[in-house]
């Protein structure tokens, strides 16, 4: 069987179709004003003559593309028949990772820098490695071109330096901690590409990685190229790199934590994912800036303020930086920390998702009728006054506030309530805390008569003599005290329902320090045996 002479027949079979007869007609005509008895079939018979390959270029060309013989074979056993004479024609073969690691080792020993391989051993002009090579840490410094990887190639610290002519992974290619300095612009990457702490120079226009590009710590790569495109994450921590084109693509995250030459973004750039910035040198961020996962701008020391139109649908952090204020129309659909930085109030129309946290501001009060979804974090601030009616689905944690006094009118906190070291003198009616409350070293005196409390009261340092009558604290009072508490019969029964759910028997229960006082009073007087703390639930 000459498969060949048959792929070639089929080929002029192909080609004979011509494509749109249409368009071969509109041709004819123009062409036929200028030429008498010129026939329609004469037309086609010459332009097939004409640009029909030969035989001989028919094998240089087209017949080395298994994708169009594959097509144009139309069967599997005349495509084996192809692939076995076109491999004897390429000198390609097959090899698994064990076999391809002793004839690259082998290779490595006798090549020049250039590729100029002067050994003995016959090296295949086209090698397949059917599996993963690793080399990292292995010593190959060179491999010969023409090479295809099926699965991931790692040479990470290595003494690898040049990627050879050709070279397609089908998985990742791991090359960080190596000394290539060049990228060619021939390379293809199935997966992700590590260039980290590398000498690369420079990376190809039109480069595309499918995975995660990773220039991190990278000295000399200056700018990004053109139309770059990244289906995964780009990663430029602590990199040189102070351009990024604006026609460039990531599909994921991008990070730039750390370096100190980027400056400025493209305009109407997309993030998929995250944006850190964390201890960068960015000046200005671009208007309508979208950002679907965090943006991290913690210690950017060099930036003042954010867009308009600025929209985070993760977490937006901006502590320690030095941001005067925040937009009107801002929206964070996580979390957002304005701690340590220079604002002094918040925009009345802010939308935050998640937790607010504001520790260590001038920031003195907040919008009425705020609503957190997380945890409120004021502590160390200047806050002396929170709205009525708020609502905070976590934490509120004022610690080491000194100019608040007193908690609003029905507020309700989801979880822990954190006023220590605090000049806290009041807790208003209809205080609901569904976890703990901290209240140690606070001059507080008296505690509200419906105070809810569904975890732990700390009251260290406090110059609290009395529970409140109709106080319900369904977890540990803890004090420095040894006086009697009096606890009401309420509140006694939920300290019964805790012990019998974490498994308390009744004749447990009724060894415990309880005792009853005045039946007619409905009161218990319950005294610890610990003069360190009182258990109430």
């Amino acid at each position: 069987m000459n498969i060949k002479k048959i792929c070639y027949c089929l080929f002029r079979m192909d080609y004979s179709k011509m494509g749109d007869i249409m368009d071969c007609y509109r041709n004819y005509v123009e062409k036929s004003k200028d030429v008498d008895d010129y026939s329609f079939n004469k037309y086609l018979s010459d332009i097939i003559k004409e640009n029909l390959s030969s035989y001989n270029k028919f094998l240089e060309n087209e017949y080395l593309d298994d994708v169009y013989m594959k097509a144009l074979l139309k069967s599997d056993a005349l495509y084996n028949e192809y692939l076995k004479d076109i491999n004897k024609e390429r000198n390609e073969v097959t090899l698994n990772p064990t076999e391809a690691k002793e004839l690259f080792k082998y290779f490595s020993e006798h090549v020049d820098e250039n590729n100029n391989y002067y050994g003995s051993k016959s090296i295949p002009n086209k090698i397949v490695v059917d599996g993963d090579l690793d080399f990292c840490e292995f010593g190959v410094q060179y491999l010969p071109d023409n090479l295809t990887v099926n699965g991931f190639l790692d040479l990470s610290n290595s003494t690898f330096k040049k990627i050879p002519k050709k070279l397609v992974v089908n998985g990742s290619l791991y090359l960080d901690d190596t000394d290539i300095t060049e990228v060619p612009n021939d390379m293809v990457v199935g997966g992700s590409l590590c260039l980290a702490h590398t000498k690369v120079t420079a990376l190809p226009d039109n480069m595309v990685v499918k995975g995660i590009l990773d220039i991190s710590n990278t000295c000399y790569i200056k700018e990004l190229p053109k139309k770059l495109t990244i289906g995964d994450n780009l990663l430029a921590e602590n990199c040189k790199c102070y351009y990024v084109p604006h026609d460039i693509s990531v599909g994921g995250s991008i990070d730039f934590a750390n370096s100190k030459e980027i400056e400025l973004l493209p305009e109407g750039l997309i993030v998929n994912r995250d944006l850190d910035l964390l201890n960068s040198s960015i000046k200005e961020l671009p208007s309508k800036l979208i950002v679907k996962g965090n943006l991290i701008l913690r210690n950017a020391k060099q930036i003042d303020e954010l867009p308009c139109g600025l929209v985070v649908e993760g977490d937006l952090d901006i502590c320690c930086s030095n941001i005067k204020e925040l937009p009107d129309d801002l929206t964070v659909k996580g979390n957002l920390d304005i701690s340590n930085t220079y604002i002094k109030e918040l925009p009345n129309t802010l939308t935050v998702g998640g937790s607010l946290r504001m520790n260590r501001t001038d920031i003195t009060k907040l919008p009425e009728n705020l609503k957190i979804n997380g945890d409120l974090e004021l502590s160390d601030s200047l806050i002396n006054e929170l709205p009525n009616n708020l609502f905070v689905e976590g934490n509120l944690n004022l610690n080491g506030t000194t100019e608040i006094r007193e908690l609003p009118e029905r507020i309700t906190v989801q979880k822990n309530v954190y006023l220590k070291n605090t000049q806290i003198v009041k807790l208003s009616e209809h205080t609901l805390v569904g976890g703990n409350m901290y209240l140690e070293n606070t001059p507080i005196m008296k505690l509200p008569n419906d105070l809810v409390i569904n975890g732990d009261l700390e009251l260290h340092n406090v110059s609290i003599n009395e529970l409140p009558q109709k106080m319900v604290v369904k977890g540990e009072i803890r004090c420095n005290t040894s006086l009697k508490q009096k606890v009401t019969i309420g509140m006694l029964l939920e300290y019964v329902k805790a012990l019998e759910h974490k498994g308390f028997t009744k004749e447990n229960i009724k060894k415990l320090n309880i005792c009853l006082g005045d039946d007619n009073s409905k009161e218990f007087t319950a005294i610890s045996n610990n003069q360190n703390s009182i258990i109430i639930s």
